[in-house]
């Protein structure tokens, strides 16, 4: 059975997709803007520089719309290794007792899965919808263009914090909510429900199908403060469902909890409720261990004068590998324009963050995620 690493790297995978688009427009975007800048101005022809960008757009279109369609193919295996996994997990195997699964059962999970898969590329169809290549592209462009004609000394000089902002920006979409994101964050998150969200579904399909009576909440380090007290417990059917409606619950050891407003798998949750037997299953996480993450996550640690639970620990190492990559894209930004000063100003600033992760990383314990720093075709320069 594959683990949540396997998951996590399949997930990458499919981002990187995205982030190698993204980079190929940084690129194409200061090609263009450098061009201009070292056009004399009475040698600029604006509708020449509107056709290549029109012909600059038209090909990342394509490129992108091409990496949605890989996406979608990559998250139909991803798919297809959630049923796997689902149909081997060992609770089911036992109380199966070496018969077959019932077919029933397994074409609705095969069904589930289609679902999800397809689900997610219409997911994607909106968020390609909901991207805009052209802004981004265009105030560059204008602005380069206002510098030359201002007869600036130091075009590359002028011009560098938009250089700057577009490749921290890059491409970006509005999302659901109205705000806007990075492409790579919003198809990170699109994935990860989907996994989360068919493993739970078939898991409890499964557990249906084979008669099991109660659900086990997953449990990870670092929990929100909400769901701390519920992960890694069981809860009969029954219970489970007062729980997800926000009403006071009891787990199956007699532990009577207050509801909260926030169901297991809404919004910024991790966790998933998997179908569990009191026959047949066995609990992953020992009380013991449960009380070791509760501790841990309330004890925290001290980060640049500041304490931190766990959980606000984490936060923080997602906020310093989303600066990283954009700095990284920056500093990509800034070398396809010729601005060595300015790639080393970039260059620092990760330096910086680098620092920062790997003290916190040390403080606090937590597992490093140097993946989620990565951006194609940086290269780093010493300074």
């Amino acid at each position: 059975m594959r683990t949540s690493d396997d998951y996590e790297a399949a997930i990458d995978y499919v981002v990187r997709r995205f982030q190698t688009v993204n980079v190929r427009y940084i690129r194409t975007i200061m090609k263009r803007v450098r061009k201009i800048c070292d056009e004399p101005m009475d040698g600029l022809d604006m509708i020449e520089i509107l056709i290549a960008m029109d012909a600059d757009l038209r090909m990342l279109e394509e490129d992108l719309a091409q990496a949605f369609v890989l996406a979608g193919h990559d998250v139909r295996k991803i798919c297809q290794n959630v049923v796997d996994d689902t149909l081997m997990e060992p609770s089911f195997q036992k109380a199966l007792g070496g018969d077959a699964f019932p077919e029933q059962a397994r074409l609705n999970i095969a069904r589930m899965a289609a679902d999800m898969a397809r689900t997610a590329v219409q997911h994607f169809s909106r968020i390609l919808q909901r991207i805009d290549l052209r802004g981004r592209y265009q105030k560059a462009v204008e602005q380069a263009v206002l510098n030359n004609s201002l007869g600036s000394e130091d075009p590359v000089r002028d011009i560098r914090r938009t250089v700057m902002d577009t490749g921290e920006q890059g491409i970006t979409a509005t999302s659901e909510q109205g705000r806007q994101d990075s492409l790579e964050a919003l198809i990170r998150q699109e994935i990860t429900s989907d996994i989360n969200q068919l493993s739970q579904q078939s898991s409890q399909e499964a557990g249906r199908a084979l008669g099991f009576d109660a659900y086990e909440i997953s449990a990870h380090f670092a929990p929100a403060i909400d769901h701390a007290p519920i992960q890694g417990h069981v809860l009969m059917a029954d219970e489970y469902e007062k729980m997800q409606s926000g009403e006071d619950f009891t787990d199956i050891d007699g532990n009577v909890y207050a509801g909260f407003p926030r169901p297991i798998m809404g919004i910024n949750c991790k966790h998933i409720a998997v179908s569990f037997s009191t026959q047949f299953s066995v609990r992953r996480y020992t009380p013991e261990r449960l009380q070791e993450i509760l501790t841990a996550n309330e004890e925290g640690c001290e980060f640049e004068g500041k304490h931190y639970t766990m959980y606000q620990a984490t936060q923080m190492m997602r906020y310093l590998e989303r600066q990283t990559r954009k700095k990284k894209a920056a500093a990509i930004a800034c070398d396809a324009m010729g601005d060595k000063a300015g790639q080393r100003s970039c260059q620092m600033k990760i330096n910086e963050l680098a620092s920062r992760y790997s003290q916190l990383v040390k403080i606090s314990g937590l597992r490093p995620q140097k993946n989620r720093m990565v951006v194609p075709g940086f290269k780093k320069m010493d300074v």
